[in-house]
């Protein structure tokens, strides 16, 4: 916990702040890369899904973080 939100580090199921928010728009190259690598397709996509809803109705709670995301990564540096 940080102050009055929560972190939580999503691992791999995104590359691109963007895509946790209602309208994502990540970069073509960060999309065709987290494709071409994902071991488990359907699951990363299921677990977006699920961190976009968390985001959507407790975002005022909870700051989602990627170490794969520079703009993400360095707000923690």
């Amino acid at each position: 916990k940080q102050g009055n939100k929560w972190l939580l580090h999503c691992g791999d199921a995104y590359y691109h702040h963007s895509q946790v928010t209602n309208e994502p728009q990540a970069p073509g190259g960060s999309m065709f890369f987290q494709r071409f690598i994902a071991t488990a397709p359907k699951e990363r996509v299921r677990n977006l899904g699920r961190l976009q809803q968390l985001t959507a109705r407790h975002g005022h709670e909870v700051e989602l973080f990627s170490a794969h995301d520079p703009v993400e990564l360095n707000r923690y540096r």
